[in-house]
C-alpha cells in the first residue's frame, strides 16, 4: 500500500489523566473567573456604567452646549449630568438585574401588597394609584436591599 492509498485518520492526542485534570482545572477556572465578573458589587456596576456610559455623554453634552453658549464647563455639567442619567440607570439595572429582581420579589412586593391591602381598608376600594404610591413606599427598602446584598458579594 502507498501513502495516496491509506485511510486518511484524524489523530487525536491521548489524555493522559495529568493532562485530563489540568484540562478540568482550566475549564473550571474559566468558569469560576466569569462568574466573579458576573457578579459586580454594586459600586462596581455603578462605576462601571458611569465610566463607559455617563461620562461620555456628559463629556460631548458639556462640548456642545460650550461651544452654543459659552462659559466655563462647570455650568454645563448638572444639566448634562441629567440627560446622562437614564442611560446610566439603565446600565445599572441590566448589570444588577438578578439582584435587583430578587429584592423586588423578596422586600419590595411584601410591602407594596400590605400596603394596597391597608388602603383599600381604609379607602372601600381599589384604585390604580394606590399601587404606584405604594410603589414609592417600596423604592427605598427595595434600594437598601440592592447595596447590601451586592455588597456582601451574595
Amino acid at each position: 500500500m502507498t501513502k495516496a492509498t491509506l485511510p486518511r485518520t484524524l489523530y487525536l492526542p491521548v489524555l493522559t489523566r495529568k493532562h485530563g485534570i489540568a484540562c478540568l482545572a482550566l475549564v473550571l477556572c474559566g468558569f469560576f473567573a466569569a462568574e466573579r465578573a458576573a457578579a459586580l458589587t454594586a459600586n462596581e456596576a455603578l462605576e462601571n456604567c458611569r465610566a463607559t456610559i455617563g461620562r461620555p455623554v456628559v463629556r460631548a453634552c458639556v462640548q456642545q452646549r460650550m461651544q452654543r453658549d459659552g462659559g466655563f464647563p462647570q455650568l454645563h455639567v448638572p444639566g448634562c449630568r441629567q440627560i446622562a442619567t437614564p442611560a446610566v440607570r439603565s446600565c445599572f439595572q441590566n448589570a444588577m438585574s438578578k439582584t435587583i429582581a430578587s429584592c423586588r420579589a423578596s422586600v419590595g412586593k411584601p410591602i407594596v401588597e400590605a400596603c394596597v391591602q391597608a388602603r383599600i381598608a381604609t379607602d372601600g376600594r381599589f384604585r390604580f394609584e394606590q399601587i404606584q404610591d405604594c410603589r414609592k413606599t417600596a423604592f427605598a427598602p427595595v434600594r437598601a436591599c440592592i447595596w447590601r446584598t451586592s455588597s456582601t458579594g451574595d
